[in-house]
């Protein structure tokens, strides 16, 4: 691509689409080697910026076109080099966390930030429960910053884990065999054929429909969980989809914040009975009868962000310029003034999705074409961009489109997630407590009227249950001191 310099007015020939980014090139040799010594791009990746604001538009602020290649490290790097970009602009702790669609070293990011030996950071973000073992740490410079598996991505997961094929749930075999015997025993449910086709990984109308709730968490006419319910042969794969109902709810539903801290309790509660009751059966193993260890892994820490995230808004924010940092209590550790306060946590925002979006989008500029170049994505791109410049800043209405930018100020709506953080700035440590334990005695309640299992120990009380360790012993990782600040760190167009 032909590119103008704008500090010499030079014509300068890019080549794009190369696994190392970007690149001048000022001869055909030099790409030539490039290309041998570098390879192709094969995949995008793209960092937006998702504002807490109801129906605003996702802003991309980082591509990337590489062949799969990037380390934990790189994307470290990324996010603080964004963090320390925001800081000089004066927009410092803003950017309250990251979200992603659980690819390995983005997991392992998200352990070794939130899940580490020690107290390297100056502050943390944590509760005290033991189900709650993860902590957002303060970023010098920054703020605090926590990290948050996509929803929407689990959830594909969870479908495909149950689908894969059979598996004991409390002494109750469960799999996609029941809810096929339940249809042709007339069993009222939601389901279309494509619904239990594994092959179709990323089906998300499926997983509501066999959750029996809408994209906003309300239930379907037709309850397919409750009518398997009704069959103690299949109560078992009703408990799988009321695990998954609740996990869903939890970012999509505009339930009281009381009652999805209940739904983190019933979600843990849930897995952890599954694997507790496992490992005392003879002849069952995790690898056959659970989910996958990223999937169980990506789930803890989900349901742990949001009750993190909770604890941010309620008891602290980024300190903004004249607040006072005085404070030594603990349980209040910075008072600060409006400026930086956190007004608005829009739960179902709070997702890689818009990412996916996107993608789609960019699979529009050829027909029948399911992939697409690093130059045709930029030209998408610049074409989402152009639409959010029209839109937001010259006010020039666009055609609508249901992948582009949302049309108008007018769409955008303040009050999405406003009353989260008034209800969070009520709960004490006690209430969410109390919370996720109503959680853990409801799945206690439901197991108990399972078919008796065989071979397996007795279902534990509720506080042998809260007992349970998430993950085990030796599972923290190690993260060093400089990867949590900006410091000495350049912006873009930095020095």
């Amino acid at each position: 691509k032909l590119k103008k310099n704008d500090m010499t007015d030079a014509l300068e020939v890019w080549a794009f689409g190369l696994a190392s980014g970007p690149l001048l090139i000022n001869s055909v040799q030099e790409l030539a080697d490039a290309i041998l010594s570098d390879g192709l791009a094969t995949t995008i990746y793209v960092l937006s910026l998702v504002p807490m604001v109801g129906h605003a538009p996702v802003i991309p602020l980082v591509i990337d076109g590489n062949a799969n290649t990037f380390t934990r490290n790189d994307v470290q790097r990324t996010i603080m080099h964004v963090l320390k970009a925001f800081a000089d602009e004066g927009l410092g702790g803003r950017i309250i966390g990251d979200n992603h669609d659980g690819d390995s070293r983005l997991r392992l990011q998200s352990l070794v930030m939130m899940h580490h030996t020690g107290n390297v950071a100056s502050s943390y973000i944590s509760f005290d429960h033991p189900w709650v073992i993860f902590r957002f740490p303060w970023i010098e410079g920054h703020g605090y910053f926590g990290h948050v598996m996509d929803y929407m991505h689990l959830v594909w997961r969870l479908r495909v884990n149950y689908l894969t094929g059979r598996m004991i749930f409390c002494g109750n075999e469960i799999g996609p065999r029941n809810l096929q015997l339940a249809v042709t025993l007339e069993t009222a449910t939601n389901m279309i054929a494509g619904d239990l086709n594994i092959k179709e990984k990323q089906r998300y109308a499926g997983v509501l429909r066999l959750s029996s709730i809408d994209e906003r968490g309300n239930g379907l006419a037709t309850d397919m969980v409750a009518n398997l319910w009704h069959n103690e042969d299949f109560r078992g794969d009703a408990m799988y989809w009321r695990f998954v109902r609740k996990f869903l709810c939890i970012w999509i539903s505009s339930a009281a914040v009381i009652v999805k801290i209940e739904m983190v309790g019933y979600v843990l509660g849930f897995l952890l009975l599954w694997r507790r009751q496992n490992k005392l059966a003879n002849g069952q193993t995790l690898k056959e009868n659970f989910l996958s260890n990223p999937t169980y892994v990506d789930v803890v820490l989900n349901v742990n962000a949001f009750i993190l995230f909770g604890i941010l808004m309620r008891d602290s924010k980024s300190p903004g310029e004249g607040a006072d940092v005085s404070v030594t209590d603990s349980a209040v550790p910075w008072k600060y003034d409006d400026s930086v306060k956190m007004v608005r946590f829009d739960t179902d925002r709070v997702s890689s999705k818009w990412s996916e979006f996107m993608f789609a989008f960019a699979r529009t500029a050829l027909k029948n074409v399911v992939g697409f170049g690093c130059m045709q994505f930029f030209v998408v791109l610049n074409y989402i961009l152009f639409q959010v410049d029209l839109e937001y800043d010259l006010g020039y209405a666009v055609p609508p489109s249901q992948r582009g930018a949302p049309r108008g100020p007018a769409r955008i709506d303040c009050k999405l997630g406003s009353g989260a953080v008034d209800e969070w700035r009520n709960l004490t440590d006690a209430d969410i407590t109390a919370a996720l334990r109503r959680g853990a005695t409801e799945v206690l309640s439901d197991a108990r009227k399972l078919r008796p299992a065989v071979g397996e120990g007795a279902l534990p009380e509720v506080d042998e249950l809260l007992a349970e360790k998430l993950l085990p012993d030796g599972s923290k990782k190690t993260v060093l001191e400089r990867e949590l600040t900006i410091a000495g760190l350049a912006g873009p167009g930095g020095e």
